[in-house]
């Protein structure tokens, strides 16, 4: 994949997951069609192109959003389609440059972190930005909230992938750079602010729209709220390696002929092995009118002992 975008082949490059999950963080040069948008929507919502390379890549080999919308777009005639499967996991673990949307950097519930000198960061830096310098990073990292969003910029490229390279190497799984650094941010049309800089984080954890906390899945998993049920839309063989005693096992491909089988006097709580393909979940069974939550979290299984971790 890497290859691919450093010789600038032409080509689509679309993010699968929910648009959410793209905005927190994409591969360069990737557009977000997720796989629900895909089935909707068709061709409508595809380049005109068909004979150039179409890839899709999403959260990793069992995720399956990728591989649903390749086979959509192969149905429609689309030549040339491609799958990343390893997707943004592996690209993460090789050190590789992701980006978050400039709408994310404005709105998201992030940390934002200038890695430039104290003195330029006062000249001009992006808003909501807390200053860092990368000389002191290092030092600094215990003051960085781990379940936190991200978000870096520095005085290049390359020191902020170092930044985050270091994040990475003591477990935080949600970094990200804003594209282009200061410059790009100004290009794209970002505003900056000027004076006194920011160098205390305070940054606390925001459910998004329609995910159940932790807390309320657990109590449920375990049979203790007789309003909710567990919904697993992960794929059978993924759930053959284990899965909740409690849940009822509806994998996403199979969501659209068995969302009648869901209970609509009761809260369904859904859950994969991430979050994503639980978030599109929850969108088709609330166009059914199932009141769903999607849970947000990594998820691993031996048998029915299952471990789950924001």
């Amino acid at each position: 994949m890497k290859e691919l975008l450093d010789k600038k082949t032409p080509l689509t490059l679309v993010d699968s997951r929910p648009a959410g999950r793209y905005a927190q963080d994409h591969l360069p040069g990737a557009v977000s069609i997720p796989d629900d948008v895909i089935k909707e929507k068709k061709a409508e919502v595809l380049p005109k192109e068909k004979d150039k390379p179409l890839i899709f890549y999403c959260g990793g080999i069992t995720c399956g959003l990728s591989t649903n919308s390749a086979k959509i777009a192969k149905e429609l005639g689309y030549s040339d389609v491609r799958v990343y499967h390893e997707g943004e996991p592996a690209w993460r673990k090789k050190g590789l440059p992701l980006y978050a949307s400039n709408k994310f950097v404005t709105e998201g519930n992030i940390v934002l972190i200038d890695l430039r000198d104290a003195k330029k960061a006062e000249a001009g830096r992006i808003a909501r930005s807390v200053s860092i310098p990368f000389a002191n990073f290092k030092a600094k990292t215990d003051d960085i909230p781990v379940k936190a969003n991200v978000i870096l910029y520095g005085d290049s490229e390359q020191q902020a992938l170092e930044a985050m390279k270091i994040l990475s190497e003591e477990g935080y799984k949600k970094v990200a750079l804003v594209a282009g650094g200061l410059e790009g941010w100004q290009k794209g049309g970002g505003q900056v602010v000027k004076g006194p800089v920011e160098t205390k984080i305070t940054w606390k954890r925001k459910p998004v729209p329609g995910e159940v906390s932790m807390a309320d899945f657990k109590k449920a998993a375990a049979g203790q709220d007789p309003n909710a049920v567990i919904v697993d839309v992960r794929g059978k063989n993924e759930a053959s390696e284990g899965k909740l005693k409690n849940a009822t096992l509806m994998p996403l491909d199979e969501l659209g002929k068995r969302v009648t089988e869901l209970p609509k006097g009761k809260k369904v709580f859904v859950h994969c092995s991430t979050g994503q393909r639980a978030e599109i979940a929850v969108k088709e069974m609330k166009k059914n009118g199932v009141d769903a939550y999607f849970l947000i979290a990594d998820m691993e299984c031996k048998g029915e002992n299952c471990t789950f971790s924001e």
